[in-house]
């Protein structure tokens, strides 16, 4: 009986006509019992995965009436989706490493649990949030306190970064990242755009070093992205040896 229901919603979903996400009749138990496949993994724990057959057809389905408890997310597309709600705390082992999120999916919560405590524990490695709504993170709860490969547009940080790995971490449309890099446990090749540096290493060969010769030479240009960093507290520039070692040419500004 599923496999005759997946059927006759793929058959709608493969119609030509369709102009907007549809929303299919059915309760949400129901829903979840289309769209996921479940198992169970080694510890017996059970999870929802999609199914192959609905999953290609994921951008036609509204989503609104179906619940993420226990599905499993790590690496699932979703920049295409529509109508999503999850709780971070309910998802198959709190787990989003490079998933790919929209501007279209809400973060969602009970009236027990604090906004910002849904990502505690939350595996984010890789996880491009892309607007997603309702996201504030405590960076100190993160799992590993690690942030690599993370894109975080439209992301609220209430926290600290002391401690935290930044490794190809993009900061662009984040709101309220105040990093000191000489606290953080790793500092490389974030794209610096809407976070704050309290503070710079004042020689090179601590964290940031990568590019801070680059920094000294663009200091009105970092003054104006970094409107809350004390640029005068940077060591005098000193003047280029003859041999200049050259720069990666890159569109972006790193730190």
């Amino acid at each position: 009986m599923i496999n005759l229901k997946r059927l006759a919603i793929r058959q709608v979903l493969e119609s030509s006509d369709i102009t907007k996400p549809i929303l299919f009749p059915f309760t949400e138990e129901e829903m979840k019992e289309l769209l996921f496949d479940s198992g169970k993994d080694n510890e017996g724990n059970q999870f929802y995965s999609f199914n192959n057959i609905l999953y290609a057809e994921r951008s036609k389905i509204d989503f609104s009436n179906v619940s993420f408890e226990g599905v499993f997310l790590r690496g699932i597309d979703l920049s295409k989706t529509h109508g999503i709600k999850f709780n971070p705390q309910l998802i198959y082992n709190k787990d989003l490493s490079g998933t790919k999120l929209n501007e279209n999916i809400e973060i969602i919560g009970n009236e027990r649990m604090n906004q910002i405590d849904l990502f505690e524990g939350v595996c984010i490695k890789g996880t491009e949030f892309n607007g997603c709504k309702n996201v504030i993170i405590n960076p100190q709860t993160i799992a590993e306190k690690e942030f690599s490969d993370a894109s975080l547009k439209g992301v609220r940080f209430n926290g600290s970064f002391d401690g935290v790995k930044l490794w190809k971490t993009n900061f662009s449309g984040s709101i309220g990242a105040q990093i000191d890099p000489k606290t953080v446990r790793h500092l490389d090749y974030c794209v610096s755009t809407d976070a704050i540096l309290l503070d710079l290493p004042a020689e090179r060969g601590g964290y940031g070093a990568k590019n801070y010769n680059e920094l000294l030479k663009k200091r009105d240009e970092y003054k104006e992205a970094f409107k809350e960093l004390i640029l005068d507290q940077l060591p005098p520039k000193k003047e280029e040896p003859k041999e200049v070692i050259e720069q990666p040419k890159q569109k972006r500004k790193w730190f």
